[in-house]
């Protein structure tokens, strides 16, 4: 009797094995599904950026624009380049105004006669062109810049004043010709405009050679 009521058990306990064998697999089935999909989303997910890498760890004495395809069109192109020609002219009366140096001075004088072309040469290809200068984030946010560092450097007088003044003109003129390379020459829609930039690219290089000249010369 005894024996009986084991083999009994045994089979059903092999008939709850059975019918609950598919249940189980599926089971373990779709959570491992669920764990390969979740690690794979992760996987795939890049990581949220930090507000500095958002923003190219731009500090509040670093304004820099970022170009869109709203401020790379003609006339806000023609407005950018008269922002920089405007920008340069206006630091390099100060510093005829307050520097001692000859070296900057000298550097002020080529700066002011340089972009002051620069600016009748823009006007005249506008004008030929039928392009009226736009407003745009490009030009407001480098006079926004602007205004930033020429109140810095503007504070300071003599010899501290030399070394401020060139170390922002070293600044200006990378952060243009950055501006030039990547956004303002392969957006230019024609050929004169188009050359314009190439002329004013080899004017701001120039110009930025002859800073790091003057730095070299103003350095205790």
């Amino acid at each position: 009797m005894a024996l009986m009521k084991r083999q009994a058990a045994r089979t059903a306990l092999a008939w709850l094995l059975a019918t609950q064998a598919p249940l189980l697999a599926s089971c373990g089935t779709k959570e491992h599904a669920q764990r390969t999909e979740q690690t794979t989303s992760a996987e795939q997910t890049p990581p949220a950026s930090t507000p500095a890498e958002s923003l190219g760890a731009a500090t509040p004495d670093t304004i820099r624009p970022r170009p869109s395809s709203a401020t790379t069109t003609e006339p806000a192109i023609v407005d950018i380049l008269r922002t920089v020609n405007t920008i340069a002219i206006r630091s390099a009366r100060l510093a005829r105004a307050r520097s001692a140096s000859d070296a900057v001075q000298a550097y002020a004088t080529q700066i002011a006669d340089d972009y002051a072309a620069a600016n009748r040469k823009l006007d005249q290809l506008a004008t030929r062109l039928g392009v009226k200068p736009q407003s745009n984030p490009t030009s407001r946010a480098l006079i926004t810049s602007a205004d930033h560092a020429r109140e810095s450097f503007g504070a300071k007088r003599g010899a501290e004043f030399d070394r401020a003044y060139i170390e922002n003109e070293i600044g200006f003129q990378r952060q243009i010709l950055d501006l030039l390379d990547r956004n303002l020459i392969p957006a230019a829609p024609d050929s004169e405009m188009k050359a314009l930039l190439a002329t004013q690219r080899a004017t701001v290089e120039a110009h930025l050679d002859h800073a790091n000249h003057v730095q070299s010369a103003l350095s205790p």
